[in-house]
């Protein structure tokens, strides 16, 4: 199967708010969560989260936590695959700093 960019775009962060990256992805596969740090600087801390379902109709938890913080060397973050049957949504949260921006991609296979 061929790696696809399922979903991508930009995220304008509002400090202390957990955004959700696009729509959640209710198709099966395993997928990667690719984010650009680049804006971060010294006093911005993030934190990226993919959350998952057990069973088709049980609740969605978190699955993978990351956290980030000041600014970044290798700036591209990339998750490692994540695999999903029923449910799957990727987060982004800056704790702490100045409101930045974010580009993001899931990709999928």
């Amino acid at each position: 199967m061929a790696l696809i960019s399922n979903q991508n775009g930009t995220q304008t962060a509002t400090v202390g708010t957990e955004h959700t990256l696009g729509v959640s992805i209710t198709s099966t596969g395993s997928f990667i969560l690719v984010v650009n740090t680049t804006n971060m600087v010294l006093g911005d801390v993030l934190e990226l989260r993919a959350k998952t379902k057990v069973l088709t109709g049980g609740a969605e938890a978190t699955y993978l936590l990351v956290t980030y913080s000041h600014a970044q060397s290798d700036p591209v973050k990339m998750s490692i695959p994540v695999p999903s049957l029923y449910s799957l949504t990727f987060t982004l949260k800056q704790v702490s700093g100045t409101s930045r921006t974010f580009e993001w991609n899931i990709l999928g296979y």
